[in-house]
């Protein structure tokens, strides 16, 4: 049984322009065992020759149009790397921290000195 897989990529493998000495090595190499390539190959050389071949003459009536791939290279931006960043944002949550800071220092200074008023208060809450 022919493995309709590697019959399709034969077939397009030629209509692209490949040898079939090329697409079989292609097939091959990717994996393929020798055997289902070589029945394919049967098979596709046995449809050939079923089918009626297109005459030249059709073929020239077909006007042939071939572009060329044209390359158009576009810059991406991957990262913010070097460049200047926005600091207003920054600066107040700097702003911000500091003051926090100072408030926590200050409390904490206000325990230390007034700590004989504060444990008499808490232990008159607590009991």
């Amino acid at each position: 049984m022919v493995n309709e897989e590697i019959l399709g990529g034969l077939k397009n493998s030629i209509a692209r322009g490949e040898t079939i000495q090329q697409a079989v090595l292609t097939f091959v190499n990717a994996g393929y065992l020798k055997k289902d390539v070589d029945e394919a190959v049967e098979m596709l050389n046995a449809n050939e020759i079923t089918q009626p071949k297109v005459s030249d003459e059709i073929v020239k009536e077909k006007p042939s149009i071939k572009s060329e791939p044209k390359s158009i290279q576009t810059e991406q931006k991957v990262s913010n790397y070097g460049e200047e960043k926005k600091t207003i944002g920054k600066s107040y949550k700097i702003i911000l921290l500091v003051c926090l800071l100072i408030l926590v220092l200050g409390i904490l200074a206000s325990i230390f000195i007034f700590k004989d008023q504060v444990m008499s208060v808490l232990s008159n809450l607590f009991g």
